[in-house]
């Protein structure tokens, strides 16, 4: 049953492609938008943002409709964000436009990873968790490469146009096959004794501080390289992050359901994403291409390991709990993007690898303390 729902993957990649590929459209934007680069930075937290805080805020509004209403309700607002976007004429239309964007990606994600873990067993929860979260690693790993190439040899807004696309053809499928999408239940509360226990909020504060780190850090991947002469290779640099990705979104879902724990897979990942961070700050490009697909294996692997825990904690709804995670995750991402903002605007982009890293080296601490 769970293969059945892989054109959720696609809807994903929409998303996936339309989060990422404007870390690398910063510079055409905003001189299209005749502001700052720094502040089109912004925009990629707006939508993160919003992202974070679709479903806490608004999910109470859509308790009593059917989860298959939902998911095309939060297609339809994605795919108007983006309309918006492409006739964006100022910066504060572009972000306001980003958040809309981010609100409907926010209300669909969530509900797409519990549909995933309704339909699967025990046995193969990692694996079902893994075709959702497929989508968005191949967003990044083709998805974000192509749109640079698209946006070069048109415009930014063709990339864009790409994105509608994909989203209106999953809205279609999604249509076509509303009979698969299975009721999704949740509490008459948010939050429940259950999903604030500290265990729970120790796996919560990992999520947000992975996203913090990693999500931050590839806002300003393409202006890292520049400040180390390295601008030739960016398009390389985004290839190897997003393949590393797809990879490791494939590969994780298996290999937690048969082989490693999800505290001894968190905490490996979290030492590989330090690891990755101090070759990047070495400046040698060999290393900062190699640590590009390390961090990118990584981090798209960390959502996994932190999902199935918190989906293992029992008298929890998948639904609220997932939308928790993924909402610090963006959330964190967002807070990551205008700290590493500041820290832009501070000149010392070059450090800025260094600067992340005591934030993972937390997370070893955070999951150190907290058996399965």
């Amino acid at each position: 049953m769970i293969k059945k729902l892989w054109f959720f993957a696609l809807i994903q990649c929409a998303f996936g492609l339309d989060a990422y590929v404007l870390s690398g459209l910063v510079l055409p934007i905003s001189k299209s938008l005749h502001t700052a680069p720094e502040s089109i930075g912004l925009g990629i937290a707006f939508f993160t943002i919003a992202y974070a805080l679709s479903t806490p805020v608004m999910g109470k509004y859509f308790r009593l409709i059917h989860t298959k209403f939902i998911l095309q309700i939060a297609l339809v607002i994605f795919i108007l964000g983006n309309i918006i976007t492409i006739y964006a004429n100022s910066l504060e239309f572009f972000l306001v436009a980003r958040l809309f964007a981010g609100i409907g990606a926010g209300l669909f994600s969530p509900i797409a990873f519990a549909i995933a873990v309704q339909l699967s067993t025990k046995e193969n929860r990692g694996s079902a968790i893994s075709i959702v979260l497929a989508g968005l690693s191949i967003g990044t790993a083709l998805g974000v490469p192509v749109g640079l190439w698209l946006a070069k040899v048109y415009t930014w807004k063709f990339t864009i146009i790409v994105i509608i696309l994909l989203s209106a053809i999953g809205l279609i499928i999604l249509y076509l096959k509303r009979a698969l999408i299975p009721l999704v239940e949740n509490n008459n509360s948010f939050f429940t004794k259950n999903m604030i226990s500290h265990k729970t909020i120790s796996i919560l504060a990992i999520t947000f501080f992975t996203g913090f780190a990693s999500l931050g850090l590839y806002s300003y991947l393409p202006e890292l390289l520049v400040a180390q002469k390295f601008p030739s290779f960016i398009i390389y640099a985004m290839w190897l992050w997003g393949i590393g990705g797809c990879i490791g979104a494939f590969s994780i879902g298996k290999l937690l359901d048969t082989f490693v724990s999800n505290r001894s897979l968190t905490i490996s990942i979290s030492l590989t994403i330090i690891v990755s961070f101090v070759f990047i700050f070495l400046g040698n490009i060999n290393l900062i291409l190699f640590s590009c697909f390390l961090w990118g294996y990584a981090g798209w692997s960390s959502i996994v390991p932190q999902q199935h825990t918190l989906t293992s904690i029992p008298e929890v709804s998948h639904r609220d709990i997932l939308a928790l995670n993924a909402s610090l995750n963006y959330l964190g991402g967002a807070i990551g993007t205008i700290f590493s903002s500041w820290i832009v605007h501070m000149h010392k982009l070059v450090y800025l690898p260094l600067i992340l890293t005591p934030i993972l080296m937390y997370n070893l601490y955070l999951r150190y303390l907290y058996k399965d």
